[in-house]
């Protein structure tokens, strides 16, 4: 059930918590967030008027201090580490990650994220909140958790890299974006950032990528897909030393342009649909040690390719399918049915 006037209150702390004026308590900050947003799925189990019982999702509950701080072996919540927090990673992934909480369209708002880090950073302190007790008063066993526990998260992994970063002037990257570049931190706070050019993508050529050369150090995610670079181009990129996530989706990238990328040494995913890139990209996609994740459908490269490159990663995801590209996270992703038992 929606409470505006709650989401409202929240939204009207938030600068006084960020400021450090107040700190944030559980009981009248945070539960009702999550009251809000998960405790519809993640609440007590119940039975319909039809006898039908109704579980919580992926056997995770949110409405006891004993249930959070219980899940797989470990809290859901660490006191002072967001980013090894899996309740915060999992309500501050991207839009259109498909583990995204709450997951329909009603993602908590940015100052509702905001809130809860701040808590988190600030010790995780309950206070006298306790919630729905554990049944008969026993101690809460381990809760099974069924979304996977990505170690490291790109929560973590984004804090590891951003690690001494300070955030850059508003003014410094409104200067380097201009009117056809959206630069955003990867996270508040953050000094590293993703960049992208939606909707000015034909305007996008190997000049304007130059362009981004003063901040090559701190983009981790750069989408690039259906722009005018070209191999040329991809200088510039072979200096982006934290970049984690790069889309060249439907570009003229061809083999010499991917060459640069060995550079590239925390890229973890590289979307190539419909590019130039053939077989010899081979010898260049095995020089990426952390390489996840590779969509090569429609590009030059052969089938035979392929089935060797998947020998040589044999960890990593290799798309060569008639499927769809990760979908742009600017875009709404389609609502994928999760499991209720």
């Amino acid at each position: 059930m929606k409470t505006p006037a709650l989401a409202f209150a929240a939204l009207l702390l938030v600068p006084a918590l960020i400021f450090g004026q107040e700190r944030p308590d559980f009981a009248r900050d945070i539960q009702p967030i999550l009251s809000r947003s998960c405790f519809e799925c993640h609440g007590n189990p119940a039975t319909d008027l039809k006898g039908r019982s109704k579980k919580p999702k992926a056997g995770v509950r949110l409405d006891g201090k004993s249930f959070i701080m219980a899940a797989r072996g470990e809290p859901l919540v660490k006191a002072g580490k967001p980013a090894e927090s899996l309740l915060y990673e999992l309500i501050s992934l991207p839009k259109g990650d498909p583990d995204l909480m709450p997951p329909d369209d009603e993602p908590l708002k940015p100052a509702e994220l905001a809130l809860i880090r701040t808590w988190i950073e600030q010790g995780a302190d309950f206070g006298a909140w306790e919630g729905t007790p554990a049944s008969g008063g026993a101690k809460e066993p381990a809760v099974e958790v069924a979304v996977p526990l990505r170690r490291p998260s790109r929560a973590l992994l984004f804090d590891e890299l951003g690690r001494g970063l300070e955030p850059l002037p508003a003014e410094r990257l409104a200067a380097i974006a201009g009117k056809t570049t959206s630069i955003e931190p990867i996270a508040r706070g953050s000094g590293l950032y993703r960049v992208s050019f939606s909707s000015h993508e034909a305007e996008i050529d190997d000049a304007a990528l130059k362009a981004l050369a003063p901040i090559a150090d701190r983009i981790v995610e750069l989408r690039l897909a259906r722009t005018k670079i070209s191999d040329k181009g991809m200088a510039v990129v072979a200096r982006m030393n934290r970049l984690v996530k790069l889309d060249l989706r439907e570009t003229t990238i061809g083999d010499a342009g991917l060459k640069t990328l060995v550079e590239a040494r925390e890229l973890r995913s590289l979307n190539l649909f419909a590019t130039k890139v053939g077989d010899g990209a081979l010898p260049h996609l095995v020089e990426l040690p952390r390489l996840e994740s590779v969509f090569l459908w429609k590009s030059g490269v052969t089938a035979e390719a392929v089935a060797i490159l998947r020998k040589r990663l044999p960890d990593a995801r290799i798309v060569f399918e008639p499927r769809l590209p990760e979908p742009d996270e600017d875009a709404p992703a389609p609502r994928r049915r999760r499991r209720t038992n």
